[in-house]
């Protein structure tokens, strides 16, 4: 009865198999508006918790990169 384990989907990380990415890659910075964005399986994509945010992004945010003007 042992759980398949697989690797997130954004890095080598395992994770169980109920999930799809660990948990440092769960929560990402948000692009839009710099609040924390969710990673939601069903949509498989990051979508933002600010409510006044339509910010959504089936990548991983590259923190370098992010705009906050």
């Amino acid at each position: 009865m042992s759980e398949e384990r697989k690797a997130c989907k954004f890095c080598s990380m395992l994770v169980m198999e109920d999930k799809e990415v660990c948990p440092t890659h769960s929560v990402v910075e948000c692009c839009g508006c710099g609040r924390g964005a969710l990673w939601m399986a069903r949509q498989g994509s990051y979508v933002c918790m600010n409510m006044d945010c339509d910010w959504r992004s089936s990548e991983l945010p590259r923190y370098g990169e992010l705009d906050f003007s």
